[in-house]
């Protein structure tokens, strides 16, 4: 049985759409468009468990289309790379969300 760790919570009063996503390997991405007067925004949520961190590049490589990227996104999520050392999978990462035009927000 395979078991979700992710899910969105939308208040009633929110209008969102939900994103269909290629498979992104063993990390679960949900994603959705929220809705608002005059624009809409993308919330993605991502957990990947901390026995495959390595190979998150890759697997989110897969999600940046032209398609994915042509709204404004958010992502959001555990994922279990040790930013508070230098190593290749931390450099890799933040070369893929540079590439993308993402900046991390703590």
């Amino acid at each position: 049985m395979s078991w979700r760790r992710v899910a969105f919570y939308v208040r009633n009063h929110i209008k969102y759409e939900r994103v269909n996503l290629a498979s992104c390997g063993t990390a679960e991405v949900l994603a959705i468009d929220v809705v608002s007067y005059k624009s809409k925004f993308r919330l993605m949520l991502v957990y990947n468990p901390p026995s495959v961190s390595s190979g998150i590049v890759t697997q989110f490589e897969n999600l940046f289309t032209p398609k994915m990227l042509k709204i404004p996104t958010i992502i959001l999520g555990d994922f279990n790379i040790d930013w508070a050392t230098e190593s290749n999978l931390k450099d890799s990462f933040d070369t893929l969300m540079s590439l993308n035009q993402f900046d991390q927000l703590i």
